[in-house]
């Protein structure tokens, strides 16, 4: 993985994303900081400092004592007199250095003082596209391949994409990929989420990175997933999902095992057969914002096949009352079954 300009203490002290990852935190980016780290060795003393500022902070926001923001201070005023330059002649340099940690330093007296990081996390040389609830883009990524990107989804990639040797992009949400193939075989094709990569050369697949875990369907070519301590391949028509919080595979299968299409919101249509009443509502609310109530249980207890157009909710509402024989009524963003 490619260096993506961490070369400072306040690069990570700055980066939510790293941030979220060292405090553990539900859908930080683990796989991306694990691979990055591996590329990186080189900035493993930096990273260790990093880390030991943003764990020895505690978050106790009306109890702050003034030793502790003393102490995060002169931690990191040691942090800035060890940056100074060697080279006197480059005082400049090292004013604005100076300054910059003395802003991080202010920062962490108000992390102590109100229990919550002010730190900008966005990488300006990342090119982002997001998608609302009820919304769908088709986009084309610099080397011709298409991305279908689902509803309540966002998709990155560097802004640089054409100068990398491996065609990277990060997915939240789901998305489908016709991968384009290229005259340099070497040059893969990767997903990032936050449970794990799909390397790819050239294939058309289905991501789906919600929750605690994410879902690959591979339509056609081959593929291969980095599960952290596993590699595993996929032919067409298999199915896997795995949880990077749990660090395992939750489902696996082959082609012919594969109920519905996964893939075919992208032709219009929800397709889930033999689902499950809480697998179409996490879709639903995945899909359109809206929030599901159950007034009979018993609905949970069966199972459905039901084909939803990807149109506005109102059109999908009564088509879903027929499909799972219930009443529905709508008051604003919730749903009512009964």
């Amino acid at each position: 993985m490619k260096n993506i300009g961490f070369d400072q203490l306040g690069d990570f002290l700055e980066s939510q994303s790293f941030v979220d990852w060292v405090k553990g935190n539900e859908g930080s980016d683990h796989y991306f900081w694990e691979q990055w780290l591996k590329n990186n060795p080189q900035k493993k003393e930096l990273v260790d400092e990093a880390i030991e500022l943003i764990k020895g902070v505690e978050f106790r926001p009306l109890e702050v004592s003034d030793r502790s923001i003393d102490s995060a201070l002169e931690k990191l005023n040691q942090r800035i007199d060890r940056e100074k330059s060697i080279e006197e002649t480059r005082s400049r340099v090292t004013r604005v250095r100076r300054r910059k940690f003395i802003g991080i330093a202010a920062s962490i007296v108000l992390l102590l003082t109100f229990g919550a990081w002010f730190f900008y996390a966005g990488h300006p040389e990342m090119v982002t596209y997001t998608t609302g609830y009820g919304e769908w883009k088709t986009i084309t990524l610099p080397d011709g391949s298409v991305v279908k990107l689902n509803a309540n989804s966002e998709l990155q990639h560097l802004k640089d994409w054409n100068k990398q040797p491996v065609r990277m992009v990060w997915l939240k949400g789901e998305a489908y990929f016709g991968v384009q193939k290229m005259m340099d075989i070497d040059r893969e094709f990767k997903v990032i989420t936050k449970d794990l990569g799909v390397e790819v050369l050239g294939t058309s697949f289905n991501v789906h990175a919600r929750g605690q875990q994410t879902q690959v369907f591979l339509e056609e070519g081959k593929i291969k997933l980095d599960l952290g301590d596993e590699i595993s391949y996929m032919e067409p028509g298999d199915l896997v999902v795995y949880s990077g919080p749990q660090s395992k595979v939750l489902d696996r299968r082959k082609k012919g095992q594969v109920t519905g299409n996964p893939g075919s919101w992208t032709e219009g249509v929800i397709n889930l057969k033999d689902a499950y009443a809480l697998d179409i509502f996490e879709r639903l609310e995945e899909i359109y914002g809206v929030e599901i109530r159950v007034r009979n249980e018993e609905i949970f207890t069966r199972q459905y096949w039901v084909q939803l157009p990807m149109e506005e909710l109102k059109i999908v509402i009564p088509i879903l009352e027929k499909s799972m024989k219930v009443k529905i009524t709508r008051k604003e963003n919730t749903l009512y079954l009964e």
